[in-house]
């Protein structure tokens, strides 16, 4: 069984996944703005920013620096480091972990991307869980749920449901029928917590968090904009 630390259960989760996104300028400005936000930084809400890798080292220093309660991610590791390979610009984990907490696993675009398999995600996942970082791992449909338990077992952690209808076209899926997939996930994974990601903003937030499977949202390259950002936190 693969397990990680368990985290509150009461707490909402919200992921900023800047994607490509993230220069050294607006990195500063985020962590700036969430300091002056400090007071949507409450017990009961778990952050996780996960920027590029180019900036990771640079935010996970500045959130540090100003003592902010805001975990930080990253968005993929090499799959390859599973198999015993040292491989030439390979994210390996072991690296990562010191700026690191959290790590995203099998998002929709890099599943595409990169061609991965429901096993190279599994893989990930194994990778991370073994080096103490904490997968969020990304599922577009119930059968890779069912995928995760038939080759991990029990998994307890994040999982991130994201309809592929609604990342990055501006069209939310509907909150009860996110809510139904969540619930579904969790019949299949029972130890997870579920997050919905996909077109989430200040204004649909508040019809997904208050659905009773979904714990938080996933929100994409939107979230380094810290207006964009806080205002969800705002109305969560």
């Amino acid at each position: 069984m693969y397990n990680i630390p368990h985290m509150a259960s009461s707490q909402e989760i919200f992921v900023a996944n800047w994607k490509q996104s993230g220069t050294k300028r607006e990195a500063i400005a985020f962590v700036r703005a969430m300091q002056e936000a400090r007071n949507l930084l409450t017990e009961e809400k778990l952050i996780i920013v996960c920027p590029p890798l180019k900036s990771l080292d640079f935010v996970e220093q500045s959130i540090a620096d100003r003592q902010l309660p805001i975990a930080v991610g990253i968005q993929d590791i090499d799959v390859n480091v599973f198999k015993g390979e040292k491989n030439t610009g390979a994210q390996s984990p072991e690296l990562l972990k010191d700026s690191a907490t959290y790590v995203i696993v099998g998002h929709s675009e890099t599943r595409r991307n990169n061609n991965l398999t429901d096993q190279d995600v599994a893989d990930k996942v194994k990778v991370a869980l073994n080096a103490g970082l904490k997968p969020i791992v990304c599922v577009e449909e119930i059968n890779q749920a069912r995928k995760l338990k038939e080759i991990l077992g029990n998994y307890e952690g994040i999982v991130a449901y994201e309809p592929p209808s609604a990342i990055g076209t501006g069209n939310a899926a509907n909150p009860q029928s996110a809510n139904e997939v969540a619930r579904e996930v969790k019949s299949i994974l029972p130890s997870t917590r579920v997050l919905y990601g996909g077109s989430v903003d200040g204004k649909n937030i508040r019809g997904f968090i208050e659905q009773d499977s979904i714990d938080g949202v996933l929100v994409g390259n939107k979230s380094l904009d810290a207006s964009f950002f806080t205002n969800i936190l705002e109305n969560a």
